[in-house]
């Protein structure tokens, strides 16, 4: 649980991107989309998961380090 807690809010920010992004997809398929629409929606989909992957890896700073050792 604790490493939960000490996600920072971009983290927190990025995954709800994805969720909200992959639920609003999925909505739009369920209603009826044409082959052009849901490629470029996946295309979303997936961007928004390299966004997501890009925040958990980025480099961090000397003090994010030391704060996550805590």
């Amino acid at each position: 649980m604790k490493k939960l807690q000490n996600l920072s809010w971009s983290e927190w920010a990025s995954a709800l991107i994805v969720v909200v992004t992959g639920w609003v997809v999925g909505r739009q398929a369920a209603l009826g989309m044409e082959p052009q629409q849901q490629v470029w929606a996946l295309f979303a989909v997936l961007l928004a998961i390299m966004l997501a992957v890009l925040v958990r890896w980025r480099p961090q700073t000397a003090e994010a380090r030391a704060a996550r050792r805590d």
